[in-house]
């Protein structure tokens, strides 16, 4: 073979090795830098969890994530109902609260295997990213138990 056609594969070799060590460097560092871009972790909020007990011994603002007609049957009391698939009309209700009075906020749905309340926070700690925003644990089923 002749040498300048060894020296191009070799050069060409060398390029791809280059290329994979800088995405695996991106990659890396990526992770480590931001771990809410983990695919595994996307509902995961375990720093934001918090029981009955605890969420009732802050003044929050709580936030009903449910369907509005079990809103309508039930709620925390001066909860503001900010259901997934409804109008936006609780979000700004709830962003105007806490603006005119920043304080811990608590948000629930149905019960422990629930998913909207998490979805919302994710949604809700983009556009308020300052507050204190929890999830709590066992949702309104929790709620009732412990108020029975």
């Amino acid at each position: 073979m002749n040498t300048s056609i060894i020296k191009a594969r070799c050069s060409v070799i060398q390029e791809f090795i280059t290329i994979g060590v800088l995405v695996a460097v991106g990659v890396t560092y990526t992770l480590i830098q931001s771990p809410e871009s983990r695919p595994w972790s996307k509902l995961h909020i375990l720093q934001g969890v918090l029981s009955v007990e605890k969420a009732v011994t802050l003044e929050a603002i709580w936030v009903d994530v449910r369907e509005r007609s079990a809103y309508n049957k039930n709620h925390v009391d001066e909860a503001i109902s900010c259901p997934i698939n409804g109008p936006d009309s609780g979000i700004i209700e709830l962003i105007e609260a806490w603006l005119s009075s920043p304080r811990p906020i608590v948000v629930y749905c149905d019960d422990s295997t629930c998913t909207k309340s998490r979805w919302f926070i994710k949604q809700l700690r983009a556009d308020l990213p300052e507050a204190e925003i929890y999830y709590l644990k066992g949702g309104w089923a929790q709620w009732q138990a412990f108020n029975t």
